[in-house]
């Protein structure tokens, strides 16, 4: 059995070693002789390897490998080399308290059950009065799932019951926040969730965790990329003097403000683990080839480098290009003549900081092809937006539109409004 001179667990190096089974013996022999000193040696062991932990007190631990191709279908995630190499790093990174890394993992890694739900879980079983912040994109979405998912994982595994007293009867326990049994001290709650554009100066926690910070919607507005960016500034003073920075996730584009700092020079974190989909030798990383294929055929090129590849590619199909335009060279009013005339309205704020709004009008032409007649794009609100809607019939010869039939589908999203008009002339 491989253990220290002082006693202490001395870390197997494979996921297969015989340590672990002898280990486990010897567990299960002093817990039928002495169940005290049975579970004193298995917690003891459980704190010592993150690994051990999340496989044997988790539900992480249970989650079964379901790829019928996979070489191991039927067994167990958890026990994946790829993964334990993983848990491995992450406890060297973990216990050497380092201020900033960053995991980029390819998607359907495990990187938020078990890098960040398991890698709390493990601290606060080595250090109850220690205080973790989860920053997400929607902590009302994402936030409170996980949430959810650490409160339930606490509450019904029995290893953690049955080895930490802290994890009983929590003094607080919601969708967003978790308080252990603890010592007087601590203010903050043991695990809180907290919105990327949410408030929290009056925080100070242990550990920040910012998991998935940016998302290819909040990426498809500079506005809302810039807030990012400044909210993750406001963030670090958050830090008491020692507080590590857990960044997890996958880049979405190359303006995303996790990116960036991974680009920098000098290197904003001093650690990092990037592992796209395949290894240097090409070989698919814990997944199948089968099973990556028909991922990478379900989304397009650059959703690809983002999750998978973790290398973004300049989005040139994300904006129109001046050479994509063909022109006619009959007159509109031929263009219009006998068509089907299509108004497709894409209204904004109205702001100076809102996007623009724009007023497309359409031709479906005698010939079954689609012609640009005009198109309208500026700053307006509503209520011009209408009026330019419904002057159309004035300012468009009765010819090009002999008659307007209107349906609006309205589709209420953080206030934005959007409008489809059509002709059925």
């Amino acid at each position: 059995m491989k253990r220290r001179k002082d006693g202490r667990w001395h870390l197997p190096a494979t996921v297969g070693a015989s340590a672990y089974a002898e280990r486990l013996a010897e567990i299960d022999f002093w817990k039928e002789r002495e169940p005290r000193r049975g579970l004193a040696l298995f917690r003891a062991t459980a704190e010592e390897d993150f690994w051990f932990f999340a496989r044997y007190c988790t539900s992480f631990g249970s989650m079964e490998i379901d790829e019928p191709t996979h070489k191991r279908f039927g067994g167990l995630w958890a026990d994946e080399p790829f993964l334990f190499d993983r848990f491995r790093e992450a406890q060297r990174v973990f216990l050497r308290k380092v201020p900033f890394s960053l995991w980029y993992w390819t998607r359907f890694t495990f990187k938020t059950s078990g890098l960040v739900k398991c890698g709390i879980l493990w601290l606060l079983a080595r250090n109850p009065q220690e205080t973790h912040a989860v920053f997400t994109h929607k902590v009302e979405q994402i936030g409170e799932s996980m949430g959810k998912d650490l409160l339930k994982e606490i509450q019904t595994s029995e290893a953690i019951q049955a080895h930490w007293p802290w994890f009983r009867n929590l003094e607080e326990a919601t969708d967003t926040r978790i308080t252990l049994r603890r010592k007087a001290g601590p203010r903050e709650p043991s695990v809180a969730f907290l919105p990327i554009f949410g408030s929290a100066q009056s925080m100070h926690p242990d550990w920040i965790w910012i998991d998935d910070a940016v998302t290819v919607e909040i990426m498809e507005s500079q506005e809302l990329t810039k807030q990012v960016e400044q909210r993750l500034n406001t963030i670090v003073p958050l830090a008491k003097g020692s507080t590590p920075y857990v960044f997890v996730g996958h880049p979405c584009g190359r303006n995303d403000p996790v990116w960036r700092r991974y680009k920098q020079k000098p290197p904003f974190f001093q650690h990092v683990s990037y592992h796209p989909f395949q290894d240097e030798s090409g070989e698919p990383i814990l997944h199948t080839r089968e099973f990556y294929a028909a991922k990478k055929q379900a989304i397009d090129s650059f959703y690809w480098s983002c999750f998978y590849l973790l290398n973004p590619t300049e989005r040139a199909d994300r904006y129109f290009q001046n050479d994509w335009l063909r022109y006619y060279s009959l007159s509109q009013e031929r263009m219009a003549k006998d068509a089907r005339v299509h108004l497709i309205l894409d209204p904004a704020g109205g702001t100076e900081k809102s996007d623009f709004t724009t007023l497309w009008v359409l031709a479906r032409c005698w010939d079954k092809k689609t012609r640009g007649l005009d198109l309208w794009r500026d700053r307006i609100g509503i209520v011009e937006t209408m009026d330019l809607l419904f002057g159309c019939e004035d300012a468009v010869p009765p010819a090009w539109m002999p008659r307007l039939g209107v349906v609006r589908q309205w589709q209420h999203m953080d206030s934005n409004i959007t409008l489809w008009v059509e002709d059925f002339g």
